[in-house]
């Protein structure tokens, strides 16, 4: 009881507020560490601009790089201008995302959006550590809920869940594999609901236990004992529960309290807009799949290249008979999964076509549509 109340003592506004910036920024470092390669021009998959037409050249690109990583590693330090570093860094990181939309990873936007909260881009006088803490709240939430809404199709059931779980249940075979596809009926609106849980008082306990077991699921699936694959998200897995632990835990606001404090919140808004009304969108095809937290889902389109064999393996190891899959590519090359929509696949392969135009390559990309069928077309390089 006494440890719990010192915690308690410990847990105040600036406290929390300080452990969020550290670990955000820790979190953001180890990230962008593990994927040196995406953020250079030295590479096999190609760049695609988040804004059409910007591009930077190798030189800037990798200055660019390094003044973000000793921006952000200067913003650690407890001194009156790490948020003018911080600010330095997020510029230089958004400068990049422009440049290549694959590089616009969950991970990265959650901690743009958490770290903007810090900058000194952000008049403090408009923000208490009490409103900073409540628009990370509304990040975090968001998150999850719509993570928990995008797997509610039947490809997730079947498909995505069991391989993604396999390492857990395959030493049981069939027994497990049908244990899986139990729970998995469950996950999707486990996840909804403890995203929602989190804000209210009486469920705040389970919804943050749900959570920490949910991320302990994800390592230990995808982790260096599990598929050890798509090592870019190991650290935001690690420190995204701990995120929801400084922000929550042992936090006693209730629903009406966080609203009435929230109701002039710039920050607040511009979150709830960001992390639960965009995600809207993606139901109608208007906003992209990781803009909406539509992560291990099953929902989103994938590519493939098809051609000669020789040719595929010159851009990735990972070339299976005569095809080479994004998913793979990118892995290999970049450390990240791709930017999954149909405009960026057109673009990377257009630029593959016109870089090797003596290659007979075709397209084929595969959209689940929404979970209910998949159907597949094919392109041509004389025909994109």
């Amino acid at each position: 009881m006494q440890l719990i109340s010192k915690l308690a003592e410990f847990l105040t506004d600036n406290n929390r507020l300080l452990w969020l910036l550290n670990i955000s920024i820790t979190g953001l470092l180890a990230g962008l560490l593990l994927t040196p390669n995406a953020w250079s021009t030295d590479r096999t998959y190609p760049l695609s601009p988040t804004l059409r037409g910007f591009e930077l050249s190798p030189l800037a690109t990798d200055l660019m790089f390094l003044i973000v990583i000793i921006s952000l590693g200067l913003s650690l330090l407890r001194f009156s201008w790490r948020e003018h570093f911080l600010s330095v860094s997020l510029a230089g990181l958004i400068t990049l995302l422009a440049a290549d939309i694959t590089r616009l990873q969950p991970w990265v936007l959650h901690y743009l959006a958490i770290l903007i909260l810090f900058s000194s881009v952000i008049n403090k006088k408009l923000l208490n550590p009490t409103k900073v803490l409540d628009a990370a709240i509304i990040v975090i939430g968001g998150m999850y809920f719509w993570s928990g809404v995008q797997k509610m199709n039947p490809r997730f059931l079947s498909e995505i869940f069991p391989w993604f779980t396999e390492p857990l249940w395959s030493n049981f075979g069939e027994t497990g594999l049908q244990a899986v596809l139990f729970f998995g009926l469950f996950v999707p609106f486990i996840e909804a609901a403890f995203a929602l849980g989190l804000f209210f008082k009486r469920t705040r306990r389970l919804a943050l236990f749900s959570a920490l077991s949910m991320h302990l699921l994800i390592l230990l699936s995808i982790g260096p004992f599990g598929h050890n694959w798509n090592s870019s998200v190991w650290p935001w897995n690690i420190i995204t529960p701990i995120t929801v632990l400084i922000l929550l835990w042992n936090n006693e606001f209730d629903i009406k309290e966080f609203i009435n404090r929230n109701k002039k919140s710039h920050a607040a808004w511009a979150m709830l807009f960001v992390f639960w009304l965009l995600p809207i969108g993606n139901l109608v095809g208007l906003t992209d799949h990781y803009l909406s937290w539509s992560l291990y889902s099953g929902k989103v389109p994938q590519a493939a290249l098809v051609g000669e064999v020789d040719f595929l393996h010159t851009l990735s190891e990972h070339t299976i008979e005569d095809q080479l899959r994004f998913i793979h590519w990118s892995q290999d090359d970049l450390n990240l999964v791709p930017y999954p929509e149909r405009r960026v696949f057109i673009d990377i392969y257009r630029q593959i076509c016109q870089r090797n135009p003596e290659q007979d390559i075709r397209l084929i990309i595969s959209d689940p549509s929404g979970g209910l069928g998949t159907y597949q077309r094919e392109f041509t390089c004389d025909r994109i």
